[in-house]
């Protein structure tokens, strides 16, 4: 237990050191020890290159999400298209419907049947 006590007043030693003049919500000053490895170019061309990939990378997604939104306009028109092209099939198919007289979907559909029907018979010959 001995030992817990000194590295915990080593550490609030190292804390006051660290804030000087901190009275009453006034400035505090940091003091920050460097050691001999320790280069400030090095450092600053270091975060040089994190600030130009980080912006480069803004960029990208700029442009990523300028491409996408395109995509959605062009997406959101070819829908828009396909419904009103729906739409007018369903009014045509539900006037032939309601016209009743003519039996040309009756027709339709025979000559779809005996067309799948003579291709499956001449499958069969060969």
């Amino acid at each position: 237990m001995e030992g817990t006590s000194t590295s915990y007043e080593a550490a609030a030693t190292a804390r006051s050191s660290l804030f000087r003049g901190s009275q009453g919500g006034e400035h505090v000053q940091i003091a920050v020890e460097r050691g001999p490895e320790f280069d400030e170019e090095r450092e600053i061309e270091g975060l040089r290159t994190q600030v130009a990939r980080l912006t480069g990378l803004a960029k990208d997604i700029g442009v990523e999400s300028k491409t996408n939104h395109q995509m959605l306009e062009t997406l959101e028109q070819s829908v828009v298209r396909a419904q009103a092209a729906m739409r007018r099939t369903m009014h045509r198919l539900n006037r032939a419907y309601e016209r009743g007289g003519s039996n040309h979907l009756l027709y339709l559909v025979l000559f779809a049947f005996g067309f799948f029907v003579l291709l499956w018979f001449l499958t069969k010959l060969r």
